[in-house]
């Protein structure tokens, strides 16, 4: 790989999450005095960079909106290494899980934005009895989410597990699950999208209709979109999911070829020789 040599003095301002937006857009921030600093801060960082760059597409459509222009923005997504699954059966053991129970899992940040509860909530509701879900991680609403699962016996939660452990548990689930609060914003795309989908399993996400994750769900073909709130919704839709083997497989094998794009190597070329092209014109 070239080495590449920026104007002097110039950084990439790297943007993995647009925080203050989902911040108030999910009402955890007022727009006041602490909430225009942060703003103020993000746009100093935006006008000093030489360029910047975030993980989505619909990141670099907000950085537009805040005054960047596209000549100095760059698409780098997260990349992710593509290898085979291990042999499925193991987490099912360990946990006690039957190898025909329909496994719903949740990997990742237990906190505001995510609103875990709602699939909590939606268990509650399923008719299918061999429905199970898995909720593996931790975060500053992990309490309120073993308080509203007290009593289930179809939900299971797991700490962050060791690397081979995560890997066992997306080879043996049936759908991934990813959540986002209603107004958590457009241009978040989560990063736990891309891991299921190299381990060819199908996602359900909950999300906005207009958001990022929904509109690459539907576009990569790979998994189905229900809107945040509607527990019953969610129900209804892991009935349904739970007796069609043959859509899940083949939304899995969609995603196994969607996340192709997002390969580690594959990524950090693609952005060498984009950071090398403007470099050219600087």
């Amino acid at each position: 790989m070239a080495r590449i040599i920026a104007p002097r003095d110039a950084y990439v301002f790297h943007v993995q999450d647009l925080q203050p937006d989902a911040a108030v857009g999910v009402g955890l921030l007022r727009d006041d005095a602490f909430t225009r600093s942060l703003y103020a801060v993000e746009a100093f960082a935006y006008r000093h960079a030489w360029q910047v760059s975030g993980i989505s597409r619909g990141m670099l459509t907000a950085f537009s909106s805040k005054g960047v222009p596209p000549e100095r923005q760059l698409y780098f997504p997260n990349g992710i290494r593509l290898e085979d699954p291990p042999v499925r059966g193991a987490f099912r053991a360990r946990q006690g899980m039957a190898e025909n129970d329909f496994l719903a899992v949740y990997s990742g940040n237990i906190g505001v934005k995510q609103g875990v509860q709602l699939l909590v909530r939606a268990v509650r509701l399923v008719r299918g009895q061999r429905i199970r879900l898995v909720i593996c991680g931790d975060g500053a609403q992990r309490y309120l989410i073993e308080t509203e699962a007290a009593g289930l016996e179809n939900v299971r939660l797991l700490p962050l597990l060791p690397d081979a452990e995560y890997r066992e548990m997306l080879a043996d689930c049936d759908i991934a699950v990813i959540p986002q609060l209603a107004g958590s914003g457009r241009a978040f795309f989560p990063s736990k999208l891309l891991n299921p989908l190299a381990y060819g399993c199908p996602i359900l996400s909950v999300a906005d209709a207009d958001s990022e994750l929904a509109r690459v769900v539907a576009e990569g073909g790979f998994g189905c979109n229900v809107p945040p709130g509607e527990p019953a919704s969610l129900a209804e839709t892991l009935d349904r999911l739970a007796a069609d083997p043959g859509q899940l497989a083949a939304w899995g094998k969609a995603g196994r070829t969607w996340v192709a794009q997002f390969e580690q190597t594959r990524v950090l070329e693609e952005f060498s020789e984009n950071l090398r092209a403007k470099f050219a014109t600087a």
